[in-house]
């Protein structure tokens, strides 16, 4: 078995001994950005994914699909209903002024195991703070057999 690494990767075996890359990474504004500590929680209220990745640094990166089955789920500015949402923060101790909430973007749920409760997925996004008139890019995201609680 393998143990969490600082980068935010882990793993572990699967039932037939393959290692198993559990991992939530992206590329912000052309800078890596890699999870230390990743929650994955099923509203199953609303079928709503929300994946939360926190980089040893504190930045956070969320991303929430409405919908919870395997596929692509989109967000632009034009549409009548968003399929799925990214935001981010720089700082998981600064307030809330900081806080980018995607205008465009897009997620893929390449895998959706409810009975193991595991996704698998990529993502992009363009991102806009409201206070700062600041944007930032979100590309390369990929979540890779994360386990998900239902709530």
């Amino acid at each position: 078995m393998c143990a969490i690494v600082i980068m935010g990767v882990s793993c572990k075996k699967d039932s037939s001994g393959n290692i198993i890359v559990t991992k939530m990474s992206a590329t912000i504004d052309g800078k890596a950005w890699d999870s230390a500590i990743r929650t994955t929680v099923l509203q199953a209220t609303t079928n709503t994914f929300i994946i939360t990745g926190t980089s040893l640094t504190g930045e956070i990166l969320e991303v929430t699909t409405y919908g919870t089955t395997q596929g692509t789920y989109e967000l632009s500015v034009g549409s009548v209903s968003a399929k799925c949402l990214g935001t981010y923060k720089a700082s998981i101790s600064s307030g809330t002024s900081d806080i980018y909430i995607s205008t465009s973007g897009t997620v893929v749920l390449t895998k959706v195991d409810k009975t193991a409760k595991k996704i698998s997925g990529t993502f992009v996004f363009s991102l806009y703070c409201l206070n700062s008139k600041l944007t930032k890019t979100v590309t390369n995201g990929v979540f890779n057999d994360l386990s998900y609680t239902e709530q």
